[in-house]
């Protein structure tokens, strides 16, 4: 037997052994008993009943003006974005008391003061998705000549037209009816105590609506602080906007707010749009 036949039949012998292992851990894998395998069940918390809030809907107003400007550390309220039935525009509503002392600016800006006091506006996203701020427009003014001031005054709204930036902004929907006595609402911003920053909402039940589209309503956690949260939105359980929050107080035992329903908020957009 030549060199090259004994080196064939190892060959022949090494295949032969390997098929072998093979054919063996083949039969070991489908043949051998198993036992199955515990099913993984994934737990989710309960969800509650908080409304939907898109993201970039809720954001904080910086105004700056010929009576000082606000300090982009220190927000002074809260604003929420729109797109009025009569526009197809995207806007941002808030407090009219921003533009006064209580902010920091060392006087009152009043209806028919508002392009000619304020230079420029700029909003932050409310619960920090960006560090960056957004440009929006000035503030639509009022025509006193049709007798609104007053109006205005008692609603207490400021509207804001997003501008060249909209695109960086999502609308709430506005309601079709205003809260009753009893109905739970949702505040919709970043609180500075009591709740985490990242919480979206914080339910509270209306106590009280006038005739003049006023709501009371009593916070369910009576550990908030309301700082900030003037001009945030009142949501309802679908996520639409039924009133904007305008002024809030806490007595140590409960934390109660007050603020104007979605019909004297669509009442003011008639009258400004």
């Amino acid at each position: 037997m030549n060199i090259s036949e004994v080196s064939a039949r190892r060959e022949h012998a090494h295949l032969v052994a390997t098929l072998i292992a093979a054919a063996c851990l083949a039969f070991l894998f489908f043949a051998w008993p198993r036992h199955e395998q515990p099913k993984v069940v994934v737990e989710t918390a309960p969800l509650d009943d908080s409304p939907p809030v898109p993201k970039f809907s809720i954001w904080r107003p910086f105004f700056f003006t010929n009576v000082g400007d606000h300090d982009i550390s220190m927000p002074p309220g809260t604003s929420f974005v729109i797109r009025p039935v009569q526009s197809e525009r995207l806007y941002l509503v808030t407090a009219l008391q921003l533009l006064g002392p209580s902010t920091g600016l060392t006087a009152e800006i009043a209806p028919g003061q508002i392009r000619e006091s304020i230079s420029e506006v700029v909003v932050s996203e409310a619960f920090g998705a960006s560090d960056s701020t957004v440009k929006v427009e000035i503030p639509l003014e009022l025509d006193l000549a049709k007798g609104d001031a007053e109006f205005w005054k008692a609603a207490g709204l400021l509207v804001i037209p997003a501008g060249d930036n909209a695109k960086k902004l999502k609308p709430l929907p506005i309601a079709s009816s205003a809260p009753t006595v009893g109905d739970p609402v949702w505040l919709a911003t970043a609180v500075y105590g009591g709740a985490p920053a990242s919480q979206y909402t914080h339910r509270a039940n209306v106590t009280g609506v006038s005739e003049t589209g006023g709501v009371d309503y009593a916070f369910e956690n009576a550990e908030l602080s309301l700082q900030a949260a003037v001009g945030a939105p009142l949501l309802n359980s679908a996520g639409e906007v039924v009133g904007v929050h305008l002024s809030g107080q806490a007595d140590g035992t409960a934390v109660v707010g007050r603020g104007i329903s979605a019909d004297r908020l669509r009442e003011a957009l008639e009258k400004l749009l």
